[in-house]
């Protein structure tokens, strides 16, 4: 079984799941066993509305739970976030710390 790499990619406030391209490009340049996802959060203001980050949140949770359920040996999860999807990635980290 090959070691896949998921990423994530978690845009910030008022972004685009389509700011992950570039990046997606280069590490499929870099590594065949990389899949990239984006989360489209519809551009919304997640900073300014009560509520979006914790919807994200929540969102981000349901998705890593789906990926750890494919139950793929040696699958590795990786969060990147811009700006307040950072803050989002953070929050996930850090509850996911001790479920690796």
């Amino acid at each position: 079984n090959k070691h896949q790499i998921t990423v994530i990619y978690v845009p910030g406030n008022a972004g685009s799941y389509k700011q992950i391209r570039s990046l997606g490009s280069v590490l499929k340049e870099q590594n065949s066993n990389v899949r990239v996802l984006a989360i489209d959060t519809l551009e919304e203001y997640s900073a300014l509305i009560p509520g979006k980050v914790g919807r994200q949140i929540d969102y981000l949770k349901r998705i890593i739970a789906e990926l750890k359920s494919e139950n793929s040996p040696g699958q590795e999860i990786v969060i990147v976030g811009h700006s307040m999807g950072g803050i989002v990635a953070k929050i996930i980290g850090c509850g996911l710390k001790d479920s690796r």
